[in-house]
């Protein structure tokens, strides 16, 4: 078929109604003429009817990200990709080069509807092809955009657009799938349990959805589908290639049925695979797994073991695990560790160095003092002093209290003793008229000789948790900070604390980043120097754990951060050849590599390396 007719019988293969002319109906229904029919061919369905009974078509995201697709082409491999756009992206049109030549009129009204009746709703056109020539890509190109730049008449000029030629930018942003009508998107509730940390698993059965009337008809008991279940506030990270025994409910049999988690939830096939009979109720006959969510440390753990590894917390992760239970969560102490309270903690941490001398050269007159052996605590004068002048006192006590009620910080008092002269400092639950010393164990009456400053009535001091104590001392806020950045510009976040993978008993590499952010897994390294290690030989083994931590993750990201404000270069060169030589696991795994500079100061660098 060649000339008009193709032209014709293609946009009827694809559905395109409006570039089929009404003397083309007949000749689509009956190519080979000579026959009467008895209906109105006019209004035949498009080919694909039958197969998408019952159906409708939903997105993943919105559509409009997407271009509107032109396949050039007149082989078998254009026909499929056009089959594959249009199916996973929509609005897609195939086109035989031999039918858009210059001189076609027919040509031109098909170019020009598409070029006005698609780019005013999608984000322009992509003109494309799987086999044809590029000059006959940039031809119909050409052809496109000069339909857009100079209207017909009777077309209104639209908005100016591009049409762009070439590799296609695969997204599944935007994309599109099939559903049952009659069930998509049905809400039913489940009794669940929930870890606090994200984690989530069904405590009793899913209820077992069968085919709608408008899909199961005669004859379709054969039919089988795929339930797609997602939990509200999920934090576990998609696909990667989790096995389905991860996500199952302990004690649920994993040969249920086939099982696995996919790009938009969990994912299992209707049908059982274990024993059925005919006389079972239809909901019965189906699959109905109990299954559950991974909180991203569990996550975690079950991709490390899937490769052979097992996890465990670091030393500075397991200090971030205990005070984020005294915080109330991990969001919020990233976000007061790396705020304002960052500087607040800075005057707890060194100036409180065991065996530091007095108080006058660490801290102003009353804001705080040095007890030998313990460290530095502070006034809520000197608290207050790191906020901002127009921060009115109020809301620094509101803020103070918040961290007194969740024992980050101590109330108290710094008091002397008379007998061995050593100060120490009370908790106010642990004060009373009479004080014992912690060093000598002699008694100490409260008063002046006690507190020493100022005359009339002693000053309450504030102690920080011994556990965010060290953390600071280990620059353990440095990768809270790094998290702080990356959560800044997210939509969705949650991150795990620093986590090592051990092999055997042996601890082989360490991750001070570990996040899923807006879909996106991402490990990395943070730094108070500016490079990974001073010597080559340990710098590149620093840079092959980095890449090792994203290659058992499938991350997205790989994070170099940094507390300076640049990176050595041959930190950076030791990274991106080691990505480059890297035997990743994944075919077509490419993680990106990113470096963050001034990590915790007011101006973070962020640039986006090759490699």
């Amino acid at each position: 078929m060649t000339g008009d007719a193709a032209v014709w019988m293609a946009a009827w293969l694809q559905g395109v109604f409006t570039l089929v002319p009404p003397e083309a109906s007949e000749l689509i229904a009956n190519p080979s003429g000579g026959a009467t029919f008895g209906f109105q061919v006019e209004q035949l369905p498009q080919a694909w009817h039958n197969s998408r009974a019952g159906l409708t078509t939903v997105s993943v995201g919105s559509t409009r990200h997407n271009p509107a697709w032109v396949v050039v082409g007149d082989s078998p491999d254009d026909f499929a990709l056009w089959m594959v756009l249009d199916r996973l992206y929509g609005h897609a049109a195939w086109l035989h080069p031999d039918w858009f030549s210059a001189d076609s009129d027919e040509s031109h009204d098909v170019l020009d509807s598409i070029a006005h009746d698609w780019q005013r709703t999608r984000r322009g056109i992509h003109v494309c092809s799987a086999r044809a020539d590029q000059a006959d890509v940039l031809a119909v190109r050409d052809l496109l955009q000069g339909a857009i730049d100079n209207p017909r008449p009777g077309r209104n000029r639209s908005r100016k657009r591009t049409v762009a030629a070439g590799d296609i930018p695969w997204s599944y942003n935007g994309s599109l799938t099939l559903a049952v009508r009659d069930n998509f998107s049905a809400e039913f509730p489940v009794p669940v349990h929930r870890d606090g940390e994200g984690g989530v698993e069904m405590v009793m059965k899913p209820p077992g959805p069968t085919l709608a009337s408008s899909v199961a008809r005669e004859g379709s008991h054969g039919f089988s589908w795929q339930v797609e279940l997602s939990f509200d506030g999920s934090v576990m990270p998609r696909g990667r290639g989790l096995l389905g025994r991860e996500i199952c409910v302990e004690g649920q049999d994993p040969a249920h049925t086939y099982i696995r988690s996919s790009r938009a939830g969990i994912t299992w096939h209707s049908e059982r695979y274990d024993f059925t009979t005919p006389g079972m109720a239809p909901d019965q006959q189906v699959a109905r797994p109990k299954v559950r969510e991974l909180s991203l440390s569990d996550w975690v753990e079950a991709m490390s073991r899937q490769r052979g590894y097992t996890t465990q917390h670091s030393a500075s992760g397991i200090s971030a695990q205990v005070l984020a239970t005294l915080w109330g969560g991990r969001g919020q102490m990233i976000d007061d560790l790396a705020g304002q309270w960052s500087k607040v903690l800075r005057l707890f941490g060194p100036a409180g160095a065991a065996g530091s001398k007095g108080s006058s050269a660490t801290y102003e007159e009353g804001h705080g003092v040095v007890i030998t052996g313990h460290g530095g605590v502070l006034t809520f004068k000197g608290i207050a002093g790191c906020w901002a002048d127009d921060v009115e006192p109020g809301e620094v006590r509101m803020q103070v209290d918040r961290l007194v009620s969740g024992r980050v910080l101590r109330r108290g008092l710094a008091l002397l003793c008379a007998e061995c002269r050593k100060a120490a400092f009370v908790a106010v639950d642990e004060l009373s008229q009479t004080n014992r010393c912690a060093s000598c164990s002699a008694n100490n009456d409260l008063d002046l000789a006690a507190w020493k400053k100022p005359d009339d009535e002693p000053l309450w001091f504030y102690d920080l948790h011994p556990v965010a104590r060290e953390l600071v001392l280990m620059n353990g806020v440095a990768p809270l900070a790094a998290a702080h950045h990356i959560k800044a510009s997210s939509k969705s976040f949650t991150d795990a604390a620093e986590t090592e993978l051990v092999s055997g008993s042996k601890p082989v590499a360490e991750t001070d980043v570990l996040i899923h952010a807006d879909g996106s897994v991402v490990t990395g390294e943070v730094k108070t120097t500016d490079q990974l290690h001073s010597n080559g030989k340990e710098r590149v083994k620093a840079a092959g754990k980095r890449a090792l931590w994203a290659d058992v993750l499938r991350a997205d990201e790989i994070v170099l951060a940094t507390t300076r404000d640049q990176w050595v270069q041959s930190s950076v060169t030791a990274m991106t050849d080691c990505m480059a030589s890297y035997t990743w696991t994944t075919p077509g795994h490419r993680p990106r590599l990113r470096l963050l500079t001034g990590v915790g100061g007011p101006a973070v660098g962020s640039e986006y390396v090759d490699w």
